[in-house]
């Protein structure tokens, strides 16, 4: 039972957020754009998510698992460079820069962890940044044009940087803290307006505007509540919140609405 627990710790992140903030763009960039090259590199990612857990446990104090986490991160750093290397067959160069702008990123995140603060919010808002880049390259590899790529970063940015502030504040509400509900609310209102306009001039979805407007009134209601959810409450609300961004936005892509 011990070692089940202890495989479980290296294999998978404790965060259980952070699985929705990183299949969310991807799974929509692959829903509404996808390609076989995009659906390995979607993978890759996915792989590269999965070694930050056993890496940050071998850079870390305790020196109890790191053979374990150093042979599991590497299993996952090798599946995930094939799967690239996958994705680059005949896939324009271009198509990859926002992949590489994602890949400075989180090493920045990783150093910034690893050295400095594991619960830097400033740090954490860097992952799902790079996980939107990310899907920004597989839209790009699917064929979507610059243009439309430009509006799909900022719907899936909405959904990603919004969350975060607003996770991150209900967080510190649930422990008892200061919180604030400002900047989320003025947050949520500066993306729905940048993808109200282009809805109208049509490179991205008028469902994309109700999508980003459930994620507002999401925030509006969780703060003004009077009860105070408990973070498992929190987390499954947000699991709950994204599939169904995720849903009606990629309806919105696919229907044209």
């Amino acid at each position: 039972m011990k070692n089940s627990n202890l495989l479980k710790q290296i294999l998978f992140p404790h965060e259980h957020g952070s699985w929705g903030l990183t299949l969310e763009p991807l799974i929509l960039g692959l829903l509404i754009a996808f390609s076989p090259n995009g659906l390995f590199l979607a993978l890759a990612s996915f792989l590269f998510f999965l070694a930050h857990q056993p890496v940050r446990i071998f850079f870390g104090n305790n020196k109890s698992f790191r053979n374990q986490a150093a042979l599991i991160g590497m299993l996952y750093l090798a599946i995930a460079a094939v799967c690239l290397i996958f994705s680059f067959n005949n896939s324009a160069i271009l198509n990859f820069v926002p992949f590489v702008f994602a890949l400075l990123l989180m090493s920045v995140f990783l150093i910034v962890e690893l050295t400095i603060s594991r619960s830097d919010f400033g740090a954490r808002l860097i992952a799902p940044i790079a996980i939107d880049l990310i899907a920004v390259s597989i839209v790009l590899i699917g064929g979507m044009n610059l243009f439309n790529t430009l509006s799909f970063f900022v719907i899936i940015a909405a959904r990603s940087v919004q969350s975060s502030f607003y996770v991150h504040e209900q967080l510190k509400r649930f422990k008892k803290k200061e919180f604030k509900t400002g900047y989320v609310y003025l947050t949520g209102m500066l993306f729905l307006l940048f993808v109200f306009y282009f809805a109208l001039k049509g490179s991205a979805p008028h469902l994309a505007i109700v999508a980003v407007l459930i994620l507002i009134f999401r925030s509006v209601w969780g703060f003004e509540s009077k009860q105070k959810f408990s973070v498992r409450q929190i987390g499954i609300l947000e699991f709950v919140y994204g599939i169904s961004f995720v849903a009606i936005t990629a309806a919105g892509y696919l229907l044209g609405v």
